[in-house]
């Protein structure tokens, strides 16, 4: 069975991350291909090296270039495509209609649940729109990637008799507590054994809220001296002039590493003695699962499927609440280093139980199987 993979772009970030994963995971019975609408981005060379071929189309990132996506039908026919799936809206949509006209069955995979207008693009919101309208007619089934997506989205109008919730997985031999990583990313941020090192990795976006996690570093700061604030993604590094100003403004500039984008994030989590998201929208957030892996606590806030990815391992606090989570961060940091420990062993735990990626990608495959053979329901 061949699938044929639909996707935006192949820059690092949660949907992407989570197709390389199933076209990597060698599934008996399938072969896959990604179709990329952009090009091949920054996990390009790692698909490939896995053996899957992608297909770039070159369009602009963010529009939808007609004469491009006019020809994806009949790449979808000279590939030989059994099932598409599609991630992200705009491939939803480009490849959902392509895959129609070129008579094979598509399935849309749905990846975040806050569709709030002031933290989306005008196009996103249109899109959500489209997609709802269509979502009875163009897929054959639909994949929510946590509950609070599929629920968000069906507020809105998404219809579809076929839908299932798959979760991200973490790659637990990737993810894990390592004192040699420990020790490479504290050398290189110079911090010792006597810092309090807390994170947050994720690309500059309004919804994964940098400076609400900034405010409440400052906050932590001031009870907490030996504390230590690292950020890492995309967009946020020294050139973000307004992450440096609000850095400055709150009087961080000692305290705060920005990094940019990293390639080492199982080196991050594992150096870090608290995770942080302030986030203000989140589909299933991979950081979070992450971080659990790497045997690191976590304080979220309560948005998409965090608060379900956390469980009881770690603290949940309202959207926007400084002061919550500042306070949530300073009671556990002032564990002692086995206590905190005993609780990352615990998240660890919680997501071998619950997101093993292996296991969920079986379940992408059984999706597929089932959809070919006519048995979902």
């Amino acid at each position: 069975m061949h699938v044929v993979h639909v996707i935006n772009g192949l820059d690092t970030g949660g949907a992407e991350m989570m197709l390389y994963r199933v076209v990597s995971s060698r599934l008996p019975g399938l072969q896959s291909s990604v179709i990329s609408l952009t090009g091949t981005g920054t996990l390009g060379g790692e698909v490939e090296r896995s053996g899957v071929q992608i297909y770039p189309l070159g369009t602009d990132q963010g529009r939808m270039n007609i004469h491009r996506l006019w020809q994806l039908p009949g790449l979808l026919r000279k590939l030989g495509a059994d099932l598409v799936q599609t991630w992200l809206y705009r491939s939803d949509l480009a490849g959902g209609l392509s895959a129609n006209r070129a008579d094979i069955p598509v399935v849309w995979n749905v990846r975040q649940s806050n569709l709030d207008r002031s933290l989306n693009k005008l196009t996103t919101i249109i899109l959500t729109k489209v997609c709802a309208a269509l979502s009875s007619r163009v897929p054959a089934a639909v994949v929510f990637c946590g509950d609070e997506a599929r629920r968000s989205h069906e507020k809105i109008g998404y219809r579809n008799p076929h839908h299932i919730v798959i979760p991200n997985g973490i790659d637990l031999e990737k993810f894990c507590a390592s004192g040699e990583r420990r020790d490479r990313i504290r050398r290189e941020l110079g911090v010792d054994s006597a810092h309090l090192l807390v994170g947050l990795v994720g690309r500059y976006h309004p919804q994964k809220g940098h400076k609400h996690f900034l405010e409440v570093a400052a906050q932590i700061a001031h009870t907490c001296p030996q504390s230590r604030f690292v950020l890492a993604g995309l967009g946020v590094d020294e050139a973000n002039k307004g992450l440096v100003r609000e850095v400055e403004r709150l009087g961080l500039q000692e305290r705060v590493w920005m990094l940019g984008e990293r390639f080492d994030i199982p080196v991050i989590m594992a150096g870090l003695d608290l995770y942080v998201s302030t986030s203000l929208g989140e589909g299933w957030p991979n950081v979070i699962g992450e971080a659990m892996a790497s045997e690191v606590t976590c304080v979220v806030t309560d948005v998409g499927d965090s608060a379900c990815v956390v469980g009881d391992t770690g603290v949940i606090v309202n959207p926007g609440d400084i002061a919550g989570c500042a306070t949530a961060c300073k009671k556990l940091l002032g564990l002692s280093p086995d206590e905190r420990k005993t609780l990352g062993i615990k998240a660890r735990r919680r997501i071998g139980e619950l997101y093993d990626i292996d296991d969920i990608v079986m379940r992408y495959g059984e999706l597929y199987r089932n959809l070919r053979g006519g048995q979902v329901n």
